[in-house]
C-alpha cells in the first residue's frame, strides 16, 4: 500500500508536574517522535484523504490552495531574515542553491488558511473512497471498528505548523514575522527541501511517481522518496539543533514540550493511532535512513541515494540494506481473482505493511524478525459482493525467511476476528483476508510502539557505527540489545545506568567483538 509506513517511538514521558518545574531553566527532554508529531499530526489531519484514500497525495507539504498557473518567479536575493539561515543550511548540507526562493510571512489566521483552505469539504466520492480504504485496513487487521476518517480529519488543526516549503510553487511560507529558535529550526528543515529540490529535482520526481501510482500498479516508490526528502531535512535540522547556543536550546525545548502537549489535545481520541503513525512516518523513518547513510559516507552518500532512489520500502525498515546493497526485491505476480471478485487496487504492499499487520497480533520482536525476511510481495484488494477483501503473496529472501513468515502468519490468522486463510505454494506464502465489519473493535493499536522499535534499532545502529564498529558488530550488538531489553528500558537513562544493566551491556559488547 503506497502510503502506509513510518515510525513513532518510545513511550512519552509525563509532562512536568508543577509550575516550578515548567519554569525551570533546564530543557524538557522529549522523544524525537514527539517533537515530530507535534508539528505534523495536525498537518496530516488536513490531508488525511490524500494519505488514506486510493489517490496518492500531492507533492507539496500540505497546502490545498489553488495551484499555480505559471512558472514560479524567483527573487534576485534572499530575504534578509532568511539569508543567514540559508547559508548555514547550504554549508551543513554541502550543496549550493541554484537561486533564492520567495519567502512570505503571514499572520497565523492567513497561514492556517493556506494549509486548510476555505470551504473545503469531502465530496461523496471522497467519502466512498475513505470507506473503501477503511474496509481494506480492517481486512488487514490494521484498524478495527466503525472508523470515520473524514471525521478524524475534520477534528484537526494546523496550529503546530510553523513553516512549509511548497514543491509546486517553490515558495516558503512562514507563520508570523518573528524568527524564534523554533522557527529557525523549521526553516533549516524547509531550506534543506529547497536544496534537495534544486539539486535533485525531488519535487518533480515525487509528482511523477505519485501519478504513476495513481494509474497503477500501486508501489511504495513515492513513499520511499518522500521519506528520503523528509529524513534528509530532519538530519540537517538535527545538526543545526546541535549548533544552537544553550539558551536557545532551552527555549526550543520548552516550546516543543508545549507543542507536544497541545498536539495531543488537538488529536484526541477521534484520530486513530495508525494515522498518527502515518503522519510521522516520512520524518522519523526517513531520518533513520539518512543518518545511517551520513554515518557511512557523509553527505556524498546521501547524494548518491538521491540520484538513484530505491523503490522498495525495505530500506525504511532496515536502512543498512542500502549499505549492504540489498535494495532489490523478487518480482511477485499479483494474486488472481475468482469470478465475481472485483479489484479496486493492486500492486506491492511493502514490507512496512506486513510488519504493522503482524505487530497488531504478535509480539513486536517476532513481527520484526519475520518482516526482516521480506524479499518481495504483491497484493490485490477487491470486493466480493458487499465485503472488501485482500489477497497477499509474500516471498522471503531465503527459504528460512519464508518459513518464518508462514509461522508468523499462521499465528496472525489464528488471532483474527474475521475470515483469514494462510497457504504456501511455489515458494510463496499466501494470505486471504476479508473485512470483519464494524462490530469488532478490539484493536491493539500497536503501530506507534512498533515504530518505536524501528526507531530504537536505527538510532542504536547509527550510534554504535559512529564509535567505529563494523556493520556486522553493530548489527550483532543491536540484535542482542533488542532481545534482552525492551524499548522502554533502552530509552530510560536511569535504568541504563544501573550497575546490573551496565554489566549486561558490557557482556553484549564483548560477545559481538
Amino acid at each position: 500500500m503506497t502510503e502506509y509506513g513510518g515510525y513513532s517511538a518510545p513511550p512519552v514521558p509525563p509532562p512536568p508536574g508543577d509550575e516550578d518545574e515548567k519554569k525551570s531553566d533546564q530543557p524538557v527532554e522529549i522523544p524525537l517522535w514527539a517533537i515530530v508529531a507535534a508539528g505534523v499530526v495536525a498537518l496530516a489531519l488536513v490531508v488525511v484523504a490524500a494519505v488514506m484514500v486510493l489517490r496518492p497525495p500531492g507533492r507539496d507539504e500540505g497546502p490545498v490552495g489553488p495551484l499555480p498557473t505559471s512558472k514560479p518567479s524567483y527573487p534576485a536575493t534572499w530575504n534578509p531574515k532568511i539569508k543567514p539561515i540559508a547559508d548555514k543550511a547550504a554549508v551543513m548540507r554541502s550543496l549550493d542553491f541554484d537561486h533564492p526562493v520567495p519567502v512570505r510571512f503571514l499572520t497565523s489566521k492567513k497561514f492556517d488558511k493556506t494549509l486548510t483552505g476555505e470551504g473545503e469539504e469531502f465530496t461523496r466520492e471522497d467519502r466512498a473512497q475513505l470507506e473503501h480504504q477503511t474496509a481494506l485496513l480492517r481486512a488487514l487487521g490494521l484498524v478495527t471498528g466503525d472508523l470515520d476518517l473524514a471525521e478524524a480529519a475534520s477534528s484537526g488543526s494546523s496550529g503546530g505548523v510553523l513553516a512549509y516549503y511548497d514543491f509546486e510553487d517553490e515558495r516558503i511560507t512562514v507563520r508570523g514575522k518573528k524568527i524564534t529558535p523554533a522557527v529557525r529550526v523549521t526553516l533549516v528543515h524547509e531550506l534543506t527541501h529547497v536544496l534537495d529540490d534544486q539539486n535533485f529535482q525531488v519535487g518533480d520526481r515525487l509528482d511523477k511517481l505519485e501519478k504513476q501510482a495513481e494509474k497503477g500498479p500501486d508501489t511504495p516508490a513515492a513513499a520511499v522518496l518522500r521519506a528520503m526528502v523528509e529524513g534528509d531535512a530532519r538530519r540537517v535540522e538535527s545538526v543545526y539543533r546541535g549548533s544552537l547556543r544553550e539558551a536557545d536550546r532551552r527555549v526550543l525545548a520548552r516550546y516543543e514540550h508545549r507543542q507536544f502537549v497541545e498536539a495531543q489535545e488537538r488529536v484526541g481520541d477521534d484520530v486513530p493511532p495508525l494515522l498518527v503513525t502515518q503522519a510521522s512516518a516520512p520524518y522519523v523513518l526517513g531520518e533513520g535512513l539518512m543518518q545511517t547513510l551520513a554515518t557511512n559516507g557523509g553527505n556524498d552518500s546521501v547524494d548518491r541515494l538521491f540520484r538513484k532512489p530505491p523503490v522498495h520500502d525495505s530500506i525504511l525498515l532496515d536502512p543498512y540494506r542500502v549499505i549492504r546493497r540489498d535494495t532489490g526485491a523478487t518480482k511477485v505476480a499479483v494474486p488472481s481473482l475468482a469470478a465475481g471478485e472485483k479489484e479496486f487496487v493492486s500492486g506491492e504492499l511493502g514490507v512496512l505493511s506486513w510488519y504493522f499487520m503482524l505487530a497488531e497480533r504478535l509480539p513486536l520482536g517476532q513481527a520484526l524478525t519475520a518482516a526482516d525476511g521480506w524479499g518481495g510481495d504483491a497484493y490485490v484488494a477487491f470486493d466480493r459482493g458487499d465485503t472488501t477483501c485482500a489477497k497477499l503473496a509474500f516471498a522471503g529472501r531465503t527459504k528460512e525467511a519464508t518459513s518464518r513468515m508462514r509461522s508468523a502468519l499462521d499465528q496472525w490468522a489464528a488471532a483474527a476476528p474475521g475470515e483469514q486463510t494462510v497457504t504456501s505454494a511455489g515458494g510463496l506464502v499466501r494470505v486471504a483476508s476479508c473485512d470483519p465489519g464494524t462490530g469488532v473493535s478490539d484493536a491493539a493499536d500497536t503501530s506507534q510502539a512498533a515504530l518505536g522499535l524501528l526507531a530504537t534499532r536505527a538510532a542504536a545502529l547509527v550510534a554504535i557505527a559512529k564509535q567505529g564498529a563494523t556493520l556486522e558488530a553493530a548489527s550483532c550488538v543491536v540484535s542482542k540489545l533488542l532481545a534482552t531489553f525492551s524499548v522502554d528500558q533502552l530509552n530510560d537513562p536511569e535504568y541504563v545506568q544501573l550497575p546490573s544493566v551496565q554489566a549486561q551491556l558490557y557482556q553484549i559488547g564483548v560477545s559481538c567483538r
